[in-house]
């Protein structure tokens, strides 16, 4: 449920990416039972309000604001379902959500590229690829989501939610040696949508770090 967007993203991708240090309890099953739909819902009118904050490498809040993402209107993209959407009410440009099948939603905007927001159902500890490109200066950009699990029980201002767990993660380096640039710990509830994100990167001393959070406030479905 990215903001594919910058934000967009971060949230995603709004909805839309970290080892499980927050200590929820990863309930999971290895079950494929269930749709995208199931955990990203989608329909005009549905609304979302998270608090975003940024954080130093010392722990301390640098910024925070609140952002909503709305879905305001129906929009084919190819011939898939889709949907128009405005982040922190900014319509100006068109941004476009939409499912691909059963197990995809992507995100475009302006007739650019497509970008997956999220894969599921997916197998308890499944790996999918989600961008793998080599330089021809040999350094490597490489993302990847893996699902951890079903049940986690994630508490938010919003309300108590047993939620589904992905991790992003960021490599970089060399195809032969990679290095984890970051990772992104995302959690989403049946009906509900993207409950919590965050994002974890390394500092200097390469001590993994919690420099983003996105955090559900209330919401909207009607």
């Amino acid at each position: 449920m990215e903001m594919w967007l910058y934000k967009s993203r971060v949230l995603l991708i709004l909805f839309i990416c970290f080892f499980c240090a927050s200590g929820c309890k990863d309930g999971g099953s290895a079950s494929l039972n269930g749709a995208i739909q199931d955990i990203y819902p989608m329909k005009v009118g549905y609304h979302w309000f998270y608090k975003t904050t940024n954080y130093t490498t010392s722990g301390m809040i640098k910024s925070s604001e609140l952002f909503d993402l709305l879905i305001r209107g129906n929009q084919s993209y190819q011939g898939s379902s889709g949907f128009l959407y405005s982040a922190n009410g900014d319509t100006t440009k068109y941004a476009i959500l939409y499912y691909s099948g059963s197990r995809d939603v992507y995100s475009v905007q302006n007739g650019g590229v497509p970008t997956l927001g999220l894969r599921y159902p997916m197998a308890v500890g499944e790996t999918y690829v989600l961008v793998d490109t080599t330089y021809p200066g040999g350094s490597l950009n490489k993302a990847v989501l893996v699902f951890r699990g079903n049940n986690e029980t994630i508490t938010a201002p919003a309300g108590t939610f047993s939620c589904a767990h992905f991790d992003r993660i960021i490599l970089g380096g060399t195809p032969a040696n990679q290095d984890t640039n970051g990772i992104t710990k995302e959690y989403y509830a049946n009906g509900v949508g993207l409950v919590q994100k965050n994002s974890y990167g390394y500092d200097s001393n390469k001590k993994l770090y919690l420099n983003y959070s996105s955090v559900l406030q209330s919401y909207s479905l009607k």
